[in-house]
């Protein structure tokens, strides 16, 4: 299971310092920026899911076909899904990284 932020968490270890030259008003802003970041990158993440089911229903019923799908193997839905997760998935690791900077455990 994926840590999030806590700030209880963030607060005691500002207590211990940080050694990083950032002030822990910094380190917050940083932290809930990313956050943020994050939780639109979610929601977009379940928009972007919703919009490919609703493309593959109509193309279903229409008998047309995705194009881009057919030259490459992925719709281009695929591909912002694909880009999203990542995306996710590099903020969770930076998020991971405050909260455990090296040498600082």
């Amino acid at each position: 299971m994926k840590r999030v932020y806590s700030p209880a968490a963030e607060n005691h270890r500002g207590e211990r310092g940080r050694g990083r030259g950032v002030t822990m008003t910094e380190q917050e802003r940083l932290i809930k920026d990313t956050v943020d970041v994050r939780t639109r990158a979610e929601e977009l993440l379940r928009s972007l899911q919703a919009a490919k089911a609703e493309s593959e229903q109509h193309l279903a019923q229409s008998g047309q076909r995705d194009h881009l799908r057919a030259l490459t193997g992925k719709s281009s839905l695929d591909n912002a899904i694909a880009s999203t997760k990542r995306m996710i998935e590099t903020l969770t690791r930076h998020l991971e990284q405050f909260n455990h900077p090296a040498g600082g455990r």
